[in-house]
């Protein structure tokens, strides 16, 4: 994570990792996963975790929107023929692709 600075590049580079932390806590949280599994996985980031700890619960209706959204898209597949398994494994991709 760079140093807050006055440079555009760098205030940048902040502004898309607080938007991909975010992204990334609600798809975690909306996919059934622990808040201490996610904390875990920023490792010693001061930054991204107080970020974490500030909007988890405004965030909370968008993990519970995106987890009824990620169930409609697999039962889609699942109503369509597609075995669960490989329904799951779709579903992941094509979130992946669209928030990369």
């Amino acid at each position: 994570m760079p140093r807050y600075s006055r440079r555009s590049s760098d205030r940048l580079a902040i502004v898309q990792r607080a938007y991909a932390v975010n992204c990334d806590l609600c798809y975690w949280l909306a996919t059934g996963r622990s808040l201490d599994g996610y904390l875990a996985q920023l490792g010693e980031d001061p930054v991204a975790t107080r970020l974490v700890m500030l909007v988890r619960e405004p965030m909370a209706p968008n993990v519970t929107m995106l987890g009824a959204i990620l169930q409609r898209m697999i039962m889609d597949r699942v109503e369509e023929g597609l075995p669960l398994d490989d329904a799951l494994s779709a579903v992941e991709r094509q979130h992946r692709l669209a928030t990369a």
